[in-house]
């Protein structure tokens, strides 16, 4: 009998096994149940020894990052998705210039930034986007108030 080092079905560490036959082995992978390894976040599931490795792969209580840049939210796979829509470093596109903006950073970008958002002028009181504003002013508000080059 020739004697290897592999991983326990139990998960115990630096186990020595023997090599079993075949049909032993077919019936211990139909026959033991474990644990998921993610019992802890919540998975009651118990699984054929035979089945847990894929179990494992796709188990929705696996925790997994955010992968929007600058989050460090680590939760559950099956609350990833809430997480996502509540995330505020999602990105959003902008409705005015279609650019990808970061969430937290909309009200800003819209207050201050964006150049295609519509503004009010203040002397007419009339939409124009943003970066039209001061040309506005200059050529073609009715409101703005001219110097007349005849008036001393």
């Amino acid at each position: 009998m020739r004697t290897i080092t592999s991983v326990c079905p139990l998960r115990c560490q630096a186990v020595t096994f023997m090599k079993i036959s075949v049909p032993f082995r077919h019936q211990l992978e139909c026959s033991l149940k474990l644990q998921c390894t993610n019992h802890r976040q919540g998975c009651l599931e118990q699984i054929f020894y035979g089945k847990l490795e894929y179990h494992e792969r796709t188990c929705q209580f696996e925790l997994a990052n955010c992968l929007n840049q600058g989050c460090s939210m680590r939760c559950t796979k099956n609350k990833m998705d809430e997480h996502k829509l509540q995330c505020v470093y999602a990105l959003e596109i902008c409705q005015f210039c279609q650019r990808d903006i970061v969430k937290f950073q909309m009200p800003v970008h819209l207050s201050a930034e964006c150049q295609l958002v519509l503004v009010n002028c203040d002397l007419c009181n009339d939409e124009v986007s943003r970066r039209e504003l001061n040309l506005h002013k200059s050529n073609s508000c009715l409101k703005v108030t001219v110097k007349c080059s005849h008036y001393p």
